[in-house]
């Protein structure tokens, strides 16, 4: 048995068990580890996802990388057909381009969409697409580590698309703090000339990112309408994260 593989899985496994996260030093003495081996072994879980570092109570809790290795395809079919009459509301609302995302493999993927009716239109291609130059990618990674932002952009790289493309990590760290205070993410002719998108949360049963629901446009029908598509976007993302969440007993067996 590799032991420094069977000490991370230790605390992956003790993290799942604790919603609120924990601080290093509990961590260290509840798996019998010196304060520097457990630190070691956070930093790589953090730098790859499985772990997720709160800055502001100094705490680690499970990151969102578990989640997604858990959700089968089937997962995403189901989540599709909950959020379809979300979507579709917010289709009729502003008959603009409707999807709801993930992250597959660090790159974004799309799982469920409807189609603008209007002769201009952005109907965004159901294929993995990078992540640093949508909404909906943008806002994905947010709610991800620092580290494993980084991460990605040490693999991916960050490829310029148009002149708003973001493309040094720094720039895009910074973008995404301001993402996550916000609560949505936009993504103004980072991806293509002419085209917005907007990107909102969507959270499990225990609170996690795992999903994100977003609208593509033209720019120049964003302008007058992006307070509005925010809000019902914000609203529909609380909507679909509702009907995701456990019941009452459930969640007091945590």
């Amino acid at each position: 048995m590799i032991q420094s593989i069977e000490r991370a899985l230790k605390i992956v496994e003790l993290l799942a068990n604790e919603q609120a996260g924990l601080p290093l030093r509990a961590i260290a003495q509840r798996q019998g580890l010196l304060p520097a081996t457990a630190h070691s072994i956070l930093k790589t879980l953090s730098a790859t996802g499985y772990v997720e570092q709160d800055s502001l109570r100094a705490s680690y809790r499970l990151g969102i990388k578990p989640y997604l290795l858990a959700a089968k395809p089937s997962f995403w079919s189901a989540l599709a057909g909950v959020a379809h009459p979300i979507l579709q509301k917010l289709h009729q609302a502003f008959d603009e381009c409707v999807v709801l995302a993930t992250l597959k493999n660090d790159e974004l993927l799309v799982v469920a969409m409807i189609e603008s009716d209007h002769l201009l239109s952005v109907n965004p291609t159901t294929a993995r697409r990078p992540v640093h130059c949508t909404g909906t990618g943008k806002l994905l990674l947010s709610y991800l580590p620092e580290a494993h932002v980084r991460n990605i952009v040490r693999r991916q790289g960050l490829p310029r698309f148009t002149s708003q493309t973001i493309t040094t990590v720094d720039c895009l760290i910074e973008d995404l703090k301001e993402i996550r205070a916000q609560g949505y993410a936009i993504a103004d002719e980072e991806g293509d000339m002419g085209v917005s998108a907007i990107g909102v949360p969507v959270r499990n049963a225990l609170g996690v990112v795992i999903a994100s629901l977003g609208i593509y446009l033209p720019k120049i029908r964003f302008a007058s309408r992006s307070k509005a598509i925010i809000s019902a976007l914000i609203q529909g993302g609380r909507e679909l994260s509702s009907k995701l969440e456990m019941p009452q007993k459930e969640k007091e067996r945590l």
